[in-house]
């Protein structure tokens, strides 16, 4: 597992992750938005930047927050450069809260709409159930929570995948219209 943390502006968050890039977000919208099917190129830097990072993964899974313009866009630029590359991409996305307006959620929808043409598969968490089970939770504790939540997925998957699944997992993910992840282990005869 390598990680690397994108953002358009150094952040604290971004301390504990050895590799960062740093990208610009004016256009980022629009070279996410581009079909991989018909622009084939990494024709922009900020691709190029992504596609180098990159390397050889077999497997990318793009993990963000929806709503705000790095997230959204970086999100599916990521999984864009991902198909370009031949690799894997899961992406693990959560919306904004209902409180955060409007505007946050549409950007989100929109996002998440563009995400689904470029990943092979999109596993979309809302945050409103935290308000559900911790209503009180302040919210950088609530994002917080959300982000753990968010990695666990990848975590388990990454414990049972085998490179001779990603072809599979490609296709079916790609095929199908919605899907569920369940991950699972036994002991003793049953493992």
């Amino acid at each position: 597992l390598d990680l690397l943390a994108v953002n358009d502006l150094p952040h604290p968050s971004l301390l504990a992750f050895r590799r960062r890039l740093l990208l610009d977000r004016a256009g980022l919208e629009q070279v996410a938005a581009m079909d991989e099917r018909t622009v084939k190129t990494l024709a922009t830097t900020s691709e190029q930047a992504v596609a180098t990072e990159l390397g050889d993964a077999e497997l990318v899974v793009p993990i963000a927050g929806l709503g705000g313009d790095m997230g959204s866009w970086g999100a599916s630029l990521v999984a864009r450069v991902a198909a370009l590359k031949g690799a894997v991409s899961l992406a693990v996305v959560t919306t904004p809260f209902s409180v955060e307006g409007s505007l946050r959620r549409a950007v989100a929808a929109d996002a998440l709409k563009l995400l689904r043409t470029h990943a092979h598969g999109v596993l979309a968490l809302s945050n409103d159930p935290l308000l559900r089970i911790a209503p009180h939770l302040p919210v950088a504790k609530a994002l917080d929570a959300m982000a753990r939540i968010a990695v666990q997925p990848v975590r388990d998957l990454l414990r049972v995948l085998t490179r001779e699944d990603l072809p599979l997992l490609k296709s079916v993910l790609r095929g199908a219209e919605e899907w569920q992840l369940g991950i699972g282990e036994g002991g003793r005869e049953h493992p």
